[in-house]
């Protein structure tokens, strides 16, 4: 009877339990199957994916071969008709497809797919191409805007916000174009007439006091020698070199104009005055055929300093031109590499090593600015800094190497090592120890300009190393890695400053005025941030849908890295808030030319935040907002005298109406 029972319940179980085991098995071994078929068409289709592009892009470059015969144009079609797709392997389901060149054990031991990967990054991962033709009427002024630019983020915030017509709001730059400037007539400016006698010392006296220092582009000593000594009653059998330095000089006329008008400066004279200078700056040096002549120094100066004017006025396509001429010129002459020229005095030395990072400076901001790839490769670079000593102290009658023991000590030529631009080849991941040339500086007038300098070149690593081409095709791991290996270099920098430059400002507690250095700490500081903002702006996107094959590791540092991005946004807004109460300080702060784009920039990121419900910082939503209306107001107070400022102003007015909401606040308060 026993064994009957036990028979049944036997029989029971395989009936009843037995049958869902083996329909759960099944169930099992067939999502197994699915998955599996699931990896391979997602591998299929990666591999397809790149095929295509690797065939539109020899395709792309047979159309361009100018110098192909028909034969060899049909022989490279059949080349690239017969490529064929990578192969797919289906024995190595689990593990995620490498390039060859590009292994990462990190991320094979999170088992992220390739796609997956690349979806996760941010700003980095969208599509090296363009959308817009930049070759119509309405475009052209403004050209190309790559990744890096606030305009490319402000228009982000547009595409997340906006739908329809209302996206043409801020599809425009904020930058002043020809229709933004009524016409001026310059038939009649004779490039040789000069400005009273008074108001040309006041402008000459303004450039050296307010620009000259942050980028020292004019050999100072020679040009003031010549100011004082020129003959301008007459304009007869000057020389080229004559020509070329009233040239500068009016240049110089045409930014401390721009300077006196922005800053409503009491002796500022007609508000087209600088139009007048660079107008004759223009008919000297480029309309006189001097263009075309071999390079010089003097060229290079005059070429750099024309820049500076389009910067300072906010005509970033021309400056954009005119630097890269200026870089050719002083590629040409060498400028980039270490001078031991024994006929070159120390003192021609140390001005064509100021003269080519003040180039470098200048190149790097135009690329912060447009997006663009730069024509400097650090790799080329091997000119040291500048020496750390007065300028005043830079005179040829003196030996630069005669300078204190002390001075010496931290800056001398026998102290220069290596280049200052050397950096990690790209490929490498792993964190290597850097220091720069000179870190601990004594306090002199060039300090200030030599860690800027150092800033722009950490700066410039940031546009070729995140922002290019490469990193689109690279693993968000590998992004990540340069991302913070950057990081480390900018830490190093900060951590190396001397207590006088501090960028510590209390965000209640107003700085020292009296401290002759805290408008050059304000600018490094301001700088510094927006160094680091650009650097983790990737990580600037939406979380929800992207993050779900990420490891815990990979998404704390997308979290950290954003708050670090949205932190030093507020952080440029609280430093520029110190100087906001009028225009004449807001100007003040070193480089005066960058108080406008900075401005900008951190108003980009916090306008994206916004549109992203501030999914990132909810607990600071409000303060966000609020930090975004100040940064406003001050575009309305710079409006007034700037017409760059108004067009930012309109932007991102209608911004802020349109992403306040989404964190159900309002901006009834301004106006």
């Amino acid at each position: 009877m026993l064994e009957c029972k036990y028979t049944m319940c036997l029989w029971g179980w395989k009936t009843g339990q037995g049958q869902k085991v083996g329909l759960a098995i099944r169930l099992a071994l067939s999502w197994l199957t699915s998955c599996r078929r699931l990896v391979m068409f997602n591998r299929k289709s990666t591999s397809l994916s790149r095929h295509f592009n690797d065939v539109t892009n020899a395709l792309h470059r047979i159309k361009l071969d100018i110098k192909l015969s028909s034969d060899d144009m049909r022989a490279a079609i059949d080349d690239v008709l017969h490529m064929a797709p990578t192969p797919v392997s289906s024995n190595d389901d689990d593990e995620p497809t490498f390039r060859a060149n590009r292994q990462s054990s990190e991320a094979e031991e999170q088992g992220i797919s390739d796609n997956e990967d690349l979806d996760m990054v941010g700003l980095t991962s969208s599509p090296d191409l363009t959308h817009t033709n930049t070759d119509r009427d309405d475009t052209r002024a403004t050209g190309y805007m790559g990744k890096s630019s606030s305009v490319a983020w402000a228009k982000r915030t547009a595409d997340e916000t906006f739908t329809g017509g209302h996206a043409g709001l801020v599809l425009s730059s904020y930058y002043t174009e020809d229709a933004d400037v009524e016409f001026f007539d310059t038939s009649n400016v004779n490039p040789f007439d000069w400005p009273d006698p008074k108001l040309a010392d006041t402008l000459v006296e303004s450039y050296f006091a307010t620009t000259h220092k942050a980028c020292p582009i004019v050999d100072k000593f020679n040009f003031m020698r010549r100011y004082n000594q020129f003959d301008r009653s007459s304009s007869i059998d000057l020389s080229t070199e004559d020509i070329i330095w009233l040239g500068t000089l009016n240049t110089i006329f045409a930014v401390s104009a721009v300077h006196a008008h922005l800053t409503r400066c009491r002796n500022r004279g007609h508000d087209w005055d600088h139009l007048v200078y660079v107008a004759r700056a223009k008919m000297l040096c480029l309309d006189a055929g001097l263009l075309y002549e071999d390079a010089n120094v003097p060229t290079a100066s005059a070429l750099g300093l024309l820049c500076l004017y389009f910067i300072v006025t906010c005509r970033l396509n021309r400056a954009w031109t005119v630097c890269g001429l200026a870089i050719r010129h002083a590629l040409t002459l060498g400028l980039h590499v270490r001078n031991e020229a024994t006929d070159l005095s120390d003192f021609d030395k140390e001005n064509r090593v100021r003269l080519w990072w003040s180039l470098y400076s200048l190149e790097c901001f135009l690329n912060e600015l447009t997006g663009r790839p730069s024509c400097i490769s650090d790799r080329d670079i091997s000119t040291p800094l500048p020496m750390n000593i007065n300028e005043d102290d830079i005179v040829p009658s003196q030996p630069l190497d005669g300078t204190p023991e002390d001075a010496r000590h931290h800056s001398g030529r026998s102290r220069r090592r290596g280049s200052p631009t050397y950096q990690i080849p790209v490929r490498i991941v792993q964190p290597l120890a850097y220091t720069f040339p000179v870190l601990t500086l004594l306090s002199t007038t060039s300090a200030s300009f030599i860690y800027r300098t150092q800033l722009s070149i950490i700066s410039h690593e940031i546009a070729t190393q995140v922002y290019c081409a490469v990193p689109i095709e690279e693993r968000w791991v590998e992004v990540q890695d340069t991302i913070k290996r950057i990081e480390d270099r900018l830490r190093a920098w900060r951590d190396n400053l001397p207590a006088e430059y501090t960028l510590t400002f209390d965000r209640w507690i107003e700085p020292d005025w009296s401290d002759p250095n805290v408008l050059p700490r304000l600018g490094l500081a301001i700088l510094f941030n927006s160094s680091r903002m650009r650097l983790f702006q990737p990580c600037l996107y939406r979380f929800e849908g992207r993050m779900t094959t990420q490891s815990e590791k990979f998404m704390n540092f997308s979290q950290e890295g954003v708050q670090t991005c949205i932190h030093s946004a507020r952080t440029m807004i609280n430093l520029i808030g110190w100087t906001a109460r009028n225009v004449e300080r807001l100007y003040a702060i070193t480089p005066w030319w960058h108080t406008l784009h900075s401005l900008c920039e951190a108003l980009s990121i916090l306008m994206l935040e916004l549109a992203y419900q501030a999914q990132h910082l909810p607990g600071e939503a409000a303060y966000i907002l609020d930090d975004a209306k100040r940064g406003i107001r001050w575009l309305i107070l710079m409006s007034e005298q700037s017409i760059s400022a108004r067009k930012a102003w309109e932007i991102f007015d209608s911004l802020i109406r349109v992403v306040a909401p989404r964190i159900n606040w309002s901006v009834y308060d301004l106006p």
